[in-house]
């Protein structure tokens, strides 16, 4: 699952997690969050976990979580 919550200077904590006994791609579509396509923005995240290089991402993003497992990004969001 997602969840997304919001931090102060206008970013945004957005967690992906798996209960499940596998790995999985989880999925979020930032309109389910209030960023819709028509916005002109896009997501710029930072894995906070394990210090991944920060992505630009339009519209959704996939994350691949290893089972029982979570994996947390700060997102800021940018115009295109």
């Amino acid at each position: 699952g997602t969840l997304m919550k919001h931090l102060d200077g206008g970013k945004d904590a957005l967690g992906f997690f798996t209960m499940d006994e596998q790995d999985a791609e989880i999925p979020a579509t930032f309109a389910n969050f209030g960023l819709t396509a028509s916005s002109g923005l896009d997501l710029v995240a930072r894995d906070i976990l394990d210090g991944a290089e920060t992505k630009t991402y339009r519209e959704y993003m996939r994350v691949s979580v290893t089972a029982h497992d979570c994996r947390v990004f700060v997102c800021e969001p940018v115009e295109r």
